[in-house]
């Protein structure tokens, strides 16, 4: 855990530049529009592995009030320089150890954020999201399946970012079902930087028995890319889970 806390505390001040390709403001209106047909009256809102507020920033303009929770104190600095239209509140803490004295009307965990809490802490995750979330509240979360893990290992990217080029290259491990990104940073000043990350595969089975054994009552899947029916080609996966 220490390693995670300290390689995100280092990715942070350049995290955004090579993630600027990820559609943070499309997720927040899909976010919204899910919101609205669930028929949500508060908007209170916490973000569970916030990063560095992207996803936040957008979901605020939508009037939401967000509590902001991650691990790594160097990504909610980052998230802090950004503006949010309303009230917004900072967290350094493990998502799995949530404690609140409030509860939220929505609470979302996304960018495959479930995808790192390991097995034997994900009953205890999905208990906690569900006592500090009020009733009839909605839970919206993504994760990469197997399907999607397996596509992503095939494939290296080199991206651009401001001063420096990355390299990444993802493997996956099939028997332990485990995800690793091999990601290399080469800057201007011919500084490298090395990171190891990875996650696990998760599966429907898994998702389904853990948020019903903490009470949730209504638990859907979708297809991230288009909200349509989720199957075994299903890349990587969205849940709707309500109180």
């Amino acid at each position: 855990m220490d390693k995670i806390i300290f390689d995100y505390d280092r990715i942070a001040p350049f995290y955004d530049s090579f993630m600027r390709m990820v559609p943070y403001k499309s997720w927040a209106e899909n976010i919204y529009d899910i919101y609205k047909k669930c028929k949500v009256e508060g908007k209170e809102l916490l973000d569970l592995g916030a990063g560095t507020g992207n996803l936040s920033r957008y979901l605020s303009e939508y009037g939401f009030s967000i509590t902001l929770v991650d691990i790594s104190l160097g990504m909610l600095e980052e998230a802090r320089k950004k503006s949010y239209r309303n009230e917004s509140f900072f967290v350094c803490g493990d998502i799995v150890n949530l404690f609140f004295r409030n509860e939220f009307d929505v609470i979302v965990c996304m960018y495959d954020t479930v995808n790192h809490i390991s097995k034997t802490n994900m009953k205890r995750f999905f208990l906690n999201v569900f006592n500090v979330l009020k009733k009839d509240g909605i839970f919206i979360f993504d994760f990469n399946t197997e399907f999607g893990l397996e596509l992503m290992s095939k494939n290296s990217q080199i991206r651009d970012g401001d001063g420096f080029i990355s390299f990444w290259e993802t493997e996956y491990d099939h028997i332990n079902k485990i995800c690793s990104l091999n990601l290399k940073i080469e800057f201007v000043n011919k500084n490298v930087e090395n990171f190891i990350f990875s996650e696990r595969a998760v599966f429907p089975e898994e998702i389904e028995k853990e948020t019903k054994d903490a009470g949730f009552k209504r638990i859907n899947f979708f297809d991230f890319t288009n909200l349509k029916k989720f199957d075994d080609y299903t890349e990587r996966g969205l849940v709707l889970c309500r109180k």
